[in-house]
């Protein structure tokens, strides 16, 4: 973690140095990723008990909306660097198995609660956006190339709250590199929209596994993988921004 912030101090001073501007931006938007879920007992037989080999934490491509703070370093030749933060969470979600019951003569199903996931997990984006126009040039559209280094991390955890049923573990650190073709529409001398999609090229992630099971010695209960992908992510955005133009500096604001 020290290095990585390392890594985001020295790139907002290199992206700060020659800034005309700061801009303050905010993005929703939609991302399509691999998440983590819970994959419980199946409920199709009745009547049913949670076992172990049928709870599972895997990884699923899946699409989510999202929201992203920024903020934006404008250089005198119209170029810009971004440094961007977004979060995940998913907290107390109750898992449940269904069952019969036994107690009454009517076949009621019933629903029982044999554990608890908590998921979590950022991003955190740093680009840096070449603009294809003079910055001379009095536009109202002004198309970008971006480039994005991207740091993440996610987790998800399963506490069981029924007998015989094991705790589960899953984490993920990755970092990852691709391009960001955007548009930017100026409404006005400061305030303006961003369009920006990220396309993830690479990836690369160190995924760690646990099952707690008590059988088990702790180097078996634990496991470590690095995995690599491309091109399997990406996110559209929609922000807006403001510019604030930086003391003793001259900024020539379409």
């Amino acid at each position: 973690m020290k290095n990585q912030l390392l890594f985001i101090l020295s790139f907002v001073a290199f992206t700060h140095t020659n800034a005309q501007s700061i801009a303050l931006k905010f993005y929703g938007g939609i991302r399509s990723e691999s998440e983590y879920r819970f994959r419980g007992s199946s409920r199709g037989e009745w009547p049913k008990v949670p076992v172990n080999n049928e709870n599972s934490i895997s990884i699923f491509k899946t699409e989510s909306a999202f929201v992203m703070p920024a903020l934006a370093f404008e250089q005198s030749n119209g170029n810009f660097g971004e440094l961007g933060f977004a979060l995940k969470s998913k907290y107390n979600q109750k898992q449940y198995f269904s069952q019969f019951d036994t107690g009454t003569s009517l076949n009621i199903r019933e629903k029982i609660n044999y554990g608890i996931t908590k998921g979590s997990g950022f991003d955190v984006q740093l680009e840096y956006n070449i603009r294809f126009r003079k910055k001379e040039e009095v536009l109202k559209w002004v198309p970008f190339m971006g480039f994005l280094f991207n740091m993440n991390a996610s987790s998800m955890t399963f506490t069981p709250s029924y007998v015989d049923i094991f705790a589960r573990e899953e984490s993920r650190m990755g970092v990852a590199a691709g391009v960001v073709p955007r548009i930017q529409y100026n409404m006005g001398k400061r305030w303006f929209l961003d369009f920006s999609a990220s396309f993830f090229v690479f990836s690369f992630n160190l995924e760690h596994s646990a099952y707690r099971n008590p059988a088990f010695t702790e180097q078996q209960q634990e496991n470590d993988t690095f995995t690599s992908g491309l091109f399997d992510r990406y996110w559209i955005r929609v922000g807006t921004g403001w510019k604030i133009p930086l003391k003793n500096k001259k900024m020539n604001i379409e």
